[in-house]
């Protein structure tokens, strides 16, 4: 299987973006603590790396939502309504095309870093 490597520097990170989004969960009232919202990882499809994180937040009960296709048609047909946390795993176009879908519905990105990877440039990302 050919595909972006994921090294253990960029686990490294994808752990302190993991702990930053229990900060932030931290940070939510009691009644927001009380019905939490579901968390969703989006992820670019096309990309190996992208995969194989996406599947580790899926095995931890998230939901998964592959970024394929229409980009504005994806926004409209799974942003439309608060999704709690969402982790992402996009390249940087992407990230910045959902991160302004995103702020219109009232979330923000959080937490942001570049993973390695060989063939294109991988994002991990945080919004809530």
């Amino acid at each position: 299987m050919t595909g972006a490597m994921i090294s253990r520097r960029d686990l490294i990170k994808i752990g302190g973006l993991v702990t930053a989004a229990g900060a932030i969960g931290l940070g939510q009232s009691a009644a927001q603590a009380a019905s939490p919202l579901p968390s969703t990882v989006i992820f670019d499809a096309a990309h190996d790396g992208a995969r194989r994180l996406a599947e580790r937040n899926h095995s931890a009960g998230w939901a998964r939502l592959a970024l394929r296709g229409d980009r504005w048609q994806f926004a409209q047909d799974h942003l439309g309504q608060p999704a709690g946390t969402i982790v992402g795993y996009t390249g940087w176009s992407d990230f910045v095309f959902l991160r302004g879908a995103l702020h219109e519905r009232g979330l923000r990105v959080h937490a942001q870093t570049r993973l390695a990877a060989p063939r294109a440039s991988l994002f991990s990302w945080i919004a809530h």
